[in-house]
Protein backbone atom coordinates (compact mmCIF):
# COMPACT_ATOMS: atom_id res chain seq x y z
CA UNK A 1 0.00 0.00 0.00
CA UNK A 2 2.89 2.45 0.43
CA UNK A 3 4.16 1.90 -2.67
CA UNK A 4 1.02 2.31 -4.39
CA UNK A 5 0.04 5.51 -2.45
CA UNK A 6 3.98 6.92 -3.21
CA UNK A 7 4.01 5.82 -6.74
CA UNK A 8 2.57 8.88 -8.51
CA UNK A 9 4.35 11.54 -6.04
CA UNK A 10 7.48 9.18 -7.62
CA UNK A 11 6.60 9.76 -10.88
CA UNK A 12 6.06 13.41 -10.15
CA UNK A 13 9.14 13.66 -9.53
CA UNK A 14 10.79 11.52 -11.84
CA UNK A 15 8.89 13.99 -14.37
CA UNK A 16 10.32 16.91 -12.85
CA UNK A 17 13.78 15.92 -12.61
CA UNK A 18 13.95 14.90 -16.08
CA UNK A 19 12.52 18.08 -17.14
CA UNK A 20 15.22 19.95 -15.21
CA UNK A 21 17.67 17.80 -17.85
CA UNK A 22 18.73 14.88 -15.95
CA UNK A 23 18.53 11.23 -17.47
CA UNK A 24 17.55 8.23 -16.36
CA UNK A 25 19.14 5.38 -16.38
CA UNK A 26 17.55 2.44 -15.21
CA UNK A 27 13.67 2.09 -15.25
CA UNK A 28 12.21 -0.78 -12.88
CA UNK A 29 9.19 -2.65 -13.92
CA UNK A 30 5.97 -2.59 -11.68
CA UNK A 31 4.69 -5.32 -12.62
CA UNK A 32 7.67 -8.02 -12.80
CA UNK A 33 9.98 -6.31 -10.98
CA UNK A 34 12.53 -6.48 -13.16
CA UNK A 35 14.91 -3.27 -14.45
CA UNK A 36 15.67 -2.04 -17.79
CA UNK A 37 18.93 -0.48 -18.63
CA UNK A 38 18.82 2.44 -21.20
CA UNK A 39 21.38 4.24 -23.58
CA UNK A 40 22.56 7.28 -21.28
CA UNK A 41 21.80 10.23 -23.57
CA UNK A 42 23.24 13.49 -22.80
CA UNK A 43 20.47 16.25 -21.96
CA UNK A 44 21.89 19.43 -23.29
CA UNK A 45 21.01 21.81 -20.24
CA UNK A 46 18.98 25.09 -20.80
CA UNK A 47 21.21 28.24 -21.34
CA UNK A 48 19.17 30.14 -18.34
CA UNK A 49 18.62 28.21 -15.38
CA UNK A 50 15.03 29.82 -13.79
CA UNK A 51 14.70 30.02 -10.36
CA UNK A 52 11.49 28.86 -9.07
CA UNK A 53 9.01 31.41 -7.96
CA UNK A 54 9.15 31.62 -3.61
CA UNK A 55 5.49 30.93 -2.31
CA UNK A 56 3.53 30.87 -4.99
CA UNK A 57 1.13 28.64 -3.44
CA UNK A 58 -0.73 30.59 -0.93
CA UNK A 59 1.65 30.86 1.83
CA UNK A 60 3.17 34.11 0.92
CA UNK A 61 5.92 35.31 4.07
CA UNK A 62 4.56 33.14 6.44
CA UNK A 63 6.23 33.66 9.95
CA UNK A 64 5.59 31.45 13.12
CA UNK A 65 7.14 27.88 14.30
CA UNK A 66 6.94 26.35 10.74
CA UNK A 67 9.58 27.55 8.16
CA UNK A 68 7.29 26.27 4.55
CA UNK A 69 10.41 27.47 2.62
CA UNK A 70 12.54 24.95 4.54
CA UNK A 71 10.03 22.13 4.54
CA UNK A 72 9.88 22.58 0.81
CA UNK A 73 13.60 22.13 0.26
CA UNK A 74 12.96 18.69 2.22
CA UNK A 75 10.23 18.14 -0.26
CA UNK A 76 12.39 18.95 -3.57
CA UNK A 77 10.69 22.17 -3.97
CA UNK A 78 6.89 20.43 -4.76
CA UNK A 79 4.30 21.79 -2.72
CA UNK A 80 2.11 18.82 -3.39
CA UNK A 81 4.66 16.25 -1.32
CA UNK A 82 4.69 18.93 1.13
CA UNK A 83 1.60 18.93 1.17
CA UNK A 84 0.88 15.42 2.12
CA UNK A 85 4.11 15.16 4.21
CA UNK A 86 2.97 18.12 6.50
CA UNK A 87 -0.70 16.45 6.48
CA UNK A 88 0.76 13.61 7.89
CA UNK A 89 2.45 15.18 10.51
CA UNK A 90 -0.56 17.27 11.50
CA UNK A 91 -3.23 13.97 11.57
CA UNK A 92 -0.91 11.94 13.52
CA UNK A 93 0.40 14.63 16.24
CA UNK A 94 -2.42 13.08 19.45
CA UNK A 95 -1.02 10.24 18.47
CA UNK A 96 2.41 11.01 18.53
CA UNK A 97 2.07 13.04 21.67
CA UNK A 98 0.11 10.05 23.29
CA UNK A 99 2.96 8.19 22.49
CA UNK A 100 5.57 9.88 23.92
CA UNK A 101 3.77 10.43 27.20
CA UNK A 102 3.03 6.73 27.67
CA UNK A 103 6.68 5.93 27.61
CA UNK A 104 7.70 8.91 29.28
CA UNK A 105 5.56 7.86 32.18
CA UNK A 106 6.60 4.47 32.14
CA UNK A 107 9.89 5.59 32.10
CA UNK A 108 10.96 3.88 29.16
CA UNK A 109 13.66 6.12 28.01
CA UNK A 110 14.55 3.77 25.46
CA UNK A 111 11.66 3.85 23.52
CA UNK A 112 11.18 7.62 24.13
CA UNK A 113 14.36 8.31 22.89
CA UNK A 114 13.61 6.52 19.53
CA UNK A 115 9.94 8.30 19.57
CA UNK A 116 11.66 11.39 20.25
CA UNK A 117 14.20 10.80 17.05
CA UNK A 118 11.07 10.40 14.95
CA UNK A 119 9.58 13.47 15.95
CA UNK A 120 12.54 15.36 15.67
CA UNK A 121 13.72 14.40 12.14
CA UNK A 122 9.70 14.50 11.15
CA UNK A 123 9.94 17.95 12.62
CA UNK A 124 12.91 19.10 10.26
CA UNK A 125 11.25 17.62 7.77
CA UNK A 126 8.19 20.25 7.68
CA UNK A 127 10.26 22.96 8.98
CA UNK A 128 9.78 23.40 12.51
CA UNK A 129 13.21 23.90 13.24
CA UNK A 130 12.70 24.77 17.25
CA UNK A 131 10.64 21.82 17.56
CA UNK A 132 13.78 19.51 16.07
CA UNK A 133 16.46 21.26 18.14
CA UNK A 134 14.29 20.73 21.14
CA UNK A 135 13.80 17.40 20.36
CA UNK A 136 17.26 16.86 19.66
CA UNK A 137 18.32 17.81 23.08
CA UNK A 138 15.85 15.57 24.46
CA UNK A 139 17.08 12.33 22.56
CA UNK A 140 20.79 12.91 23.49
CA UNK A 141 18.96 12.92 27.13
CA UNK A 142 17.22 10.35 26.87
CA UNK A 143 20.22 7.68 25.09
CA UNK A 144 21.96 8.77 28.16
CA UNK A 145 19.45 8.05 30.70
CA UNK A 146 18.36 4.80 29.10
CA UNK A 147 22.05 3.73 28.93
CA UNK A 148 23.63 5.11 32.00
CA UNK A 149 21.47 6.31 34.15
CA UNK A 150 22.44 9.99 34.31
CA UNK A 151 20.12 11.71 36.61
CA UNK A 152 21.49 15.44 34.99
CA UNK A 153 19.70 13.88 31.74
CA UNK A 154 16.98 12.60 33.27
CA UNK A 155 16.39 15.84 35.05
CA UNK A 156 16.41 17.67 31.71
CA UNK A 157 13.86 15.19 30.00
CA UNK A 158 11.34 15.85 33.11
CA UNK A 159 12.09 19.77 32.67
CA UNK A 160 11.42 19.92 28.68
CA UNK A 161 9.17 16.84 28.59
CA UNK A 162 5.92 19.15 29.32
CA UNK A 163 7.31 21.86 26.92
CA UNK A 164 8.28 19.11 23.97
CA UNK A 165 4.56 18.53 24.06
CA UNK A 166 3.17 21.81 24.30
CA UNK A 167 5.60 23.07 21.13
CA UNK A 168 4.17 20.18 19.13
CA UNK A 169 0.78 20.89 19.71
CA UNK A 170 0.96 24.59 18.65
CA UNK A 171 3.39 23.16 15.47
CA UNK A 172 0.39 20.99 14.94
CA UNK A 173 -1.74 23.45 14.86
CA UNK A 174 0.03 25.57 12.83
CA UNK A 175 0.45 22.97 9.83
CA UNK A 176 -3.57 22.67 9.74
CA UNK A 177 -3.80 26.75 9.57
CA UNK A 178 -1.05 26.38 6.38
CA UNK A 179 -2.71 23.18 5.07
CA UNK A 180 -5.88 25.68 4.63
CA UNK A 181 -4.01 28.06 2.94
CA UNK A 182 -2.46 26.19 0.37
CA UNK A 183 -3.24 26.57 -3.58
CA UNK A 184 -2.28 23.95 -5.85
Amino acid sequence: NFIRANHEKLLQLHEKVVAEGFGILKEIDTESGEEENFESEKISQPDKIEEPEKNSVGIENHKGLIDVETGLQYSAEMIEIYRDVLQTYCTSGEEKRAELAESFGAEDWKNYSAQVRSLQSESMTIGAGELSDLAKKIESAAKKSATENDTDALNFIRANHEKLLQLHEKVVAEGFEILKRIEI
